[in-house]
């Protein structure tokens, strides 16, 4: 079940800007909350999820993209080795909406309050807004298209969470190959045919 929709409108965007001559506190809500879809453009919807573990540490986050053409649909993730649970979700939106390349109205899907809440303000100062370089990225997208930032719980969400999980556990098995690899290149019991032999398949991890 939906819990709150919040939409993004460029036409309010500007009136905002262009009717308040005082400056007001750092942020102010988008205060419109119903967007009619445009039935000239395509529908899609998009399901994100972004997670870190330690929060700042290592990230990943998925992302489903769902078609009316159920052939189009489109599966994403992505490791961030350093990051943040709200910056995780910031960048997983932003590629979303960066794969669908026309116009379209698009529902966003998310488990994320701070994400709802980024989308839904106007904000004048940079420095008044934590990680503005993302929120400025996320809001050039939403220029793009017809969008709505729906926030939903974790079954909602599954198949986007299960991208970012899996991506996580593929990149920690790489992590400790990796690792077992740098062990065995400095371990000097072994013959230097063995090492010959690592050096001609990982090459990256021999100083040069």
């Amino acid at each position: 079940m939906l819990k709150t929709e919040f939409i993004y409108n460029d036409e309010y965007f500007l009136k905002l800007l262009q009717e308040d001559e005082e400056p007001y506190p750092f942020v102010k809500p988008i205060e419109i909350l119903s967007l009619p879809p445009i039935e000239s453009i395509p529908f899609k919807e998009i399901f994100i999820y972004g997670q870190a573990n330690p929060n700042p540490g290592p990230g990943s986050y998925g992302i489903y993209i769902k078609d009316k053409d159920r052939r189009k649909d489109q599966k994403l993730s992505e490791v961030i080795n350093k990051t943040t649970c709200n910056r995780i979700v910031l960048l997983a939106c932003i590629r979303g909406l960066r794969e669908i390349k026309e116009k379209s109205n698009v529902n966003i899907y998310t488990t994320s309050k701070y994400l709802k809440m980024l989308s839904s303000i106007v904000c004048k100062n940079p420095q008044s807004i934590e990680n503005y370089d993302l929120y400025k990225q996320l809001h050039d997208e939403f220029k793009k298209h017809n969008v709505r930032i729906r926030h939903c719980n974790n079954i909602r969400v599954s198949r986007a969470k299960s991208l970012a999980t899996k991506a996580k556990n593929k990149n920690k098995k790489f992590n400790n190959k990796k690792n077992k690899i740098k062990e065995s290149i400095s371990d000097k019991s072994y013959e230097k045919k063995h090492l010959i032999e690592l050096k001609k398949k990982y090459p990256q991890y021999f100083i040069k």
